[in-house]
């Protein structure tokens, strides 16, 4: 009697501690009792999700139900980690009465190639599919309507999602880093793209967004390299920094007309009253770009990795620089800047190798001030508006006209330069003259 009493009172001081994560166990299986009113229960593990997991192995099957000591429970749901690290573990099939997956069900089950959703399933958890990284296709059943952050983060086989059509927000990093992902079409039930959604999706190139997006997040695309153009809708009403920043291939970035947030011009994005340049597309074909009068602010990293652009102008009109709003652009050979008092920073607006072959030109009575000016004075050479430019690189053409521009963007004819213009010659070289 005293051997039984200090039996149970062992097991009941082991499950206080959490050492057994487990009620009760069926052909090799381990089972949570999640309401025992409904006799419903949860699939788990056997306490160790911390480490390699052997316990599931290849194909598995979850039952329906399972029955102990004569009651029979539903399996309703899988349970936090249940299956984490079961690196062994191949393809997943659920019945239909599973109606939720739980924090990091399945994270690290890296051998796992396909998973068979429960026609019923509801929500989805955080981390759930977290570096499956053999796992090919998802089709989420219709009948999820919420799901957690990093649900598919670095499942870099990933190449096919269906999203249900209830779905209202893809939360933060949901597909963050899902590298062979190509295309996704997001349901017009969402509302919001959360940050970091689908950052480091390297060959994403095609998204399509729903009339009913309200919200893209900040981050949302970083990085999604393949990514050659964007349409944002007239619903959207926010669209966080750096939204599709570090898009190499990016070329435009429209904006529907109706949209009474943002603005697009030759497919660059602006705010409604282009007072703000939030991004210009990193592979914008155009050689220089001149920033529209009406613009005070430039947005932190709105020329990110600009690879063609040699040339930029920068109006009066400018008030505030974000941080590394000029950063990387390898190619930057020459920034005009009209302000006679240099901008001062609270943050470092310039990032870069080009900074140090860049050329800044600026008025003429400014140059001492801009040389000794914080952030500006990295710049080596600062030369005067109306200072020629030597082009001993470049040999006239008589069967082609080089294109010549004022500073307010006018394009005007060789013979009839008479004020401050640049100078593009065969499409690659600008000259102040």
């Amino acid at each position: 009697m005293k051997y039984v009493k200090l039996l149970l009172t062992s097991v009941f001081f082991l499950s206080s501690l959490g050492l057994w994560s487990y009620d009760f166990s069926v052909n090799g299986k381990y089972y949570n009792i999640t309401n025992r009113e409904t006799n419903e229960v949860e699939i788990t593990n056997n306490g160790n999700s911390t480490s390699m997991n052997s316990t599931y192995t290849e194909d598995l099957e979850i039952p329906k139900a399972v029955t102990r000591l004569n009651v029979t429970y539903k399996v309703t749901g899988i349970g936090a980690k249940a299956f984490r690290y079961c690196t062994k573990l191949t393809s997943v099939t659920m019945p239909n009465t599973v109606k939720y997956i739980g924090e990091a069900a399945f994270e690290y089950c890296t051998g796992l190639l396909s998973v068979s959703f429960s026609d019923s399933l509801e929500s989805v958890g955080t981390n759930a599919f977290d570096e499956c990284q053999s796992l090919e296709s998802v089709v989420l059943p219709e009948s999820v309507t919420t799901m957690g952050n990093s649900v598919f983060w670095s499942c870099s086989s990933l190449t096919s999602v269906k999203l249900p059509s209830r779905l209202k927000a893809i939360e933060s990093r949901t597909f963050s880093s899902c590298r062979a992902l190509k295309t996704i079409v997001i349901p017009d039930s969402v509302t919001e793209i959360k940050e970091w959604a689908f950052s480091n999706c390297s060959n994403l190139s095609s998204v399509k967004f729903p009339d009913s997006l309200r919200v893209i997040g900040r981050n949302s695309f970083w990085t999604c390299r393949s990514l050659k153009s964007v349409e944002i809708p007239k619903g959207v009403t926010s669209i966080g920094l750096r939204a599709f920043g570090n898009t190499k291939k990016l070329s435009s970035i429209n904006v529907d007309s109706e949209n009474e947030k943002y603005k697009s011009l030759d497919g660059v994005l602006y705010n409604k009253y282009v007072t703000e340049l939030i991004q210009y597309p990193a592979n914008m074909p155009e050689l220089w770009y001149k920033i529209p009068a009406s613009v005070k602010r430039l947005s932190s990293k709105a020329f990110y990795d600009c690879q063609n652009l040699e040339t930029l102008i920068i109006p009066e009109s400018i008030q505030s620089v974000d941080t590394f709003a000029i950063a990387e652009c390898a190619n930057l050979k020459y920034i005009f800047c009209l302000n006679e008092e240099p901008l001062s920073f609270s943050v470092e607006p310039f990032s870069g190798d080009y900074i140090s072959d860049c050329t800044l030109f600026v008025p003429e009575n400014s140059i001492e001030a801009y040389q000794q000016a914080e952030y500006w004075k990295e710049f080596k050479q600062v030369l005067a508006l109306d200072d020629p430019l030597a082009v001993s690189d470049v040999k006239e053409d008589e069967n082609e006209s080089p294109y010549v521009y004022t500073l307010d963007g006018r394009r005007v004819l060789l013979s009839d330069i008479k004020e401050n213009c640049i100078y593009i010659k065969d499409g690659k070289k600008y000259i102040m003259r």
